[in-house]
């Protein structure tokens, strides 16, 4: 029943492009590199398969031993599971989607920037929940611009504008000739080039979504703090009471005061909670976006004394219950100024 869906030589063709594909990614070669496996595989590809494999790795890219050299040692074999010119034709053809997954990454990056300099200027407050959302979707874009950008490029078709990838690629020649490598490897092995080349592009958008997916909460409240003190410190232990964690600590004048960031303090704020008086800091402060902060919450977080909260701006704005405390400061108004005006009404 299974194979009337997908028959087994497609199944098996799109399994082996994609593992040679992802093999390549693995060996991580540098351009110089690539380019002489192209030609060690030029020189010898009229060889039997046994003596295609002895020639590349006798005359290997790469040191023998290591770890690249192992990597590449897979892709070779896989000469043998697959026939010769097929395994030459995929090899190359992965060697071009790596170098085109490169652009689509530089071009993913330079559209993401100019979408952020329209949508954000540079002082823009960014502890607010918009700006908090934005981060959030960044990885999203990131993904439904690469799937855009891979289908403009492998399918086959030409019902589409290409200007702004062309000029990534030496000339229109160039690129024609590609796409119509592309139409031939499709057609005579029945390769899914889009499908099998978008499961390895989302998968290297996942490994390196931490540090591409935009500021996280935290960093963001670090940028903000740093305004304020050049020199915060970081993910510290009370010296009184070890159980209580400050994610930053930072000082105005002569006070020192600790900081717990989180988007949301859901019950966070009941645990290993005491008054500033029983720590090793004059006051804590706390930042959270606001979201799930209802009238008894804020109550309960500001019983213990020395303790103030800063939430995102937009969210001050909403409630009444925020603008009417003074220890609690809109993240737009975060300054000096206001912190010390917290400050000596605390003490």
């Amino acid at each position: 029943m299974y194979n009337t869906i997908i028959d087994d030589q497609t199944f098996k063709n799109n399994f082996y492009f994609y593992k040679i594909l992802k093999q390549l990614i693995k060996c991580n070669f540098t351009e110089s590199q690539i380019n002489q496996l192209t030609r060690n595989i030029n020189i010898a590809n009229t060889f039997e398969p046994n003596m295609l494999i002895d020639y590349l790795l006798n005359n290997s890219i790469c040191k023998k031993n290591t770890k690249k050299f192992f990597n590449y040692k897979i892709l070779v074999d896989l000469i043998l599971k697959i026939n010769k010119k097929m395994w030459i034709d995929l090899v190359d053809l992965s060697i071009n989607l790596i170098r085109i997954k490169n652009i689509i990454y530089d071009y993913s990056n330079l559209y993401l920037n100019d979408y952020i300099k329209k949508e954000y200027t540079s002082n823009c407050d960014i502890l607010t929940v918009a700006y908090d959302q934005f981060n959030i979707d960044y990885p999203y874009t990131r993904r439904v611009l690469s799937s855009l950008l891979t289908y403009i490029i492998t399918e086959n078709t030409d019902n589409y504008n290409a200007n702004n990838i062309l000029k990534y690629f030496s000339d229109n020649k160039s690129f024609n000739t590609l796409k119509e490598k592309f139409k031939q490897i499709s057609y005579e092995y029945d390769i899914k080039i889009n499908n099998m080349f978008l499961l390895i592009l989302d998968e290297s958008i996942s490994q390196s979504i931490k540090s591409n997916s935009g500021k996280s909460y935290e960093k963001r409240v670090e940028d903000t703090l740093c305004k304020i003190d050049n020199k915060v410190s970081y993910n510290s232990h009370d010296i009184n009471d070890n159980s209580v964690e400050y994610d930053f600590i930072f000082n105005i004048e002569e006070y020192k005061i600790g900081v717990s960031a989180k988007r949301t303090l859901r019950e966070r704020y009941k645990q290993n909670w005491t008054d500033v008086k029983n720590l090793n800091i004059d006051f804590l402060c706390l930042f959270s976006l606001g979201t799930d902060i209802n009238e008894n919450k804020l109550s309960n977080i500001l019983s213990k004394n020395g303790t103030f909260i800063v939430i995102a701006s937009d969210i001050y704005e909403e409630k009444d219950y925020f603008k009417n405390n003074f220890r609690v400061i809109p993240s737009n108004k975060f300054t000096k100024k206001n912190i010390i005006d917290v400050i000596n009404k605390l003490k």
